[in-house]
């Protein structure tokens, strides 16, 4: 699972670079009211894939039958129980399809944990589907979209539909889907941002299972190694495509036999405290960047003194302060 999480990561992270590089070149520079258009088209094209898949792909499945006593323990799955979404199902049914997109995505990734059975096969392939073609094109649009728990709830539904086929298909009744969806969150989201040990104590707090945790380190790692043989993570290309300049992990090559004076400019231009305007003006006008070293020099001895040709440092040096 963590490998085939790695592919889908990367995957993901090459369908969204490609659409982040036709928005900057085809939408951005045609003005802000372009993005709002393309904002309100994914709001549309979302709302009408939810309302399509769930009226017509999705199946109703019957209510669980609540306890008449509850305790601490089943508490919380009565709350889980109790979100599910009839939409056009008889009485005493749910829409399986619908309570993925309905339900907000904290409480669909709950679903996907804690609610056994709740879902079929192939209402959780193509929620998984329509959710992830969905949730690259939204990343990188004029509207404040995550990242994290999109991707959580994707990779939630890739775990169970892997419990769902071993337990439908290849007949392996004695596993836990909720563990099958918490690798699945876990390898989709390794695959997509290749975070490691920051993400595992991520999984690990809002789990509050302390017991997955080499699971989860384990499946984040493959996931990584996986997904670095096509492209990087999805920060690091949108670091790389908007070039902020930001230091990367590594080196570059041969770097390390550089000296100083190979990066170094020996033409320094530099301003002392008490200069003229004019020769700030001149050296901002000949320079292309805006920081310059102050420096003193002792004028007592002629040796010191810089040479003739310096005409920039000449005129420095003859604006005195007289107390």
């Amino acid at each position: 699972m963590g490998f085939i999480g790695g592919l889908l990561g990367a995957l993901f992270n090459a369908l969204n670079k490609s659409l982040t590089i036709h928005r900057m070149r085809c939408l951005i520079p045609k003005g802000k009211i372009f993005r709002i258009i393309e904002a309100i088209l994914v709001a549309m094209v979302t709302t009408t894939v939810a309302f399509v898949a769930a009226m017509t792909l999705g199946e109703c499945k019957k209510l669980p039958v609540a306890p008449s006593q509850l305790n601490a323990e089943n508490a919380s799955a009565s709350t889980i129980s109790d979100s599910v979404r009839t939409y056009f199902c008889p009485v005493g049914t749910y829409n399986d399809m619908a309570t993925l997109f309905f339900n907000p995505q904290e409480v669909a990734i709950k679903q996907l944990f804690h609610q056994e059975g709740a879902f079929s096969m192939p209402s959780l392939g193509i929620f998984f589907l329509c959710f992830f073609f969905l949730a690259c094109w939204t990343y990188g649009t004029a509207v404040p979209s995550g990242l994290f728990v999109p991707c959580l709830l994707c990779g939630a539904a890739y775990g169970r539909f892997v419990a769902t086929v071993l337990v439908n298909v290849l007949g392996y009744n004695k596993i836990y889907s909720g563990t099958f969806a918490l690798v699945g969150a876990a390898a989709f989201l390794g695959g997509v941002v290749r975070m490691t040990i920051s993400l595992t104590v991520i999984l690990i707090e809002s789990t509050n299972e302390i017991s997955y945790g080499l699971p989860i380190m384990i499946v984040l790692m493959v996931a990584k190694w996986s997904g670095d043989l096509f492209n990087e993570g999805l920060y690091d290309i949108h670091v790389e495509l908007r070039q902020i300049p930001l230091l990367g992990w590594e080196a570059p090559h041969n770097v390390g036999r550089l000296k100083a004076k190979h990066v170094m400019n020996t033409d320094l231009s530099f301003i002392f405290p008490h200069t003229r305007v004019q020769s700030i003006i001149q050296i901002l006008r000949t320079t292309q960047h805006h920081a310059f070293p102050v420096v003193t020099i002792d004028t007592k001895s002629e040796e010191d003194l810089p040479t003739q040709e310096d005409m920039l440092t000449m005129q420095n040096i003859q604006y005195r302060v007289c107390y």
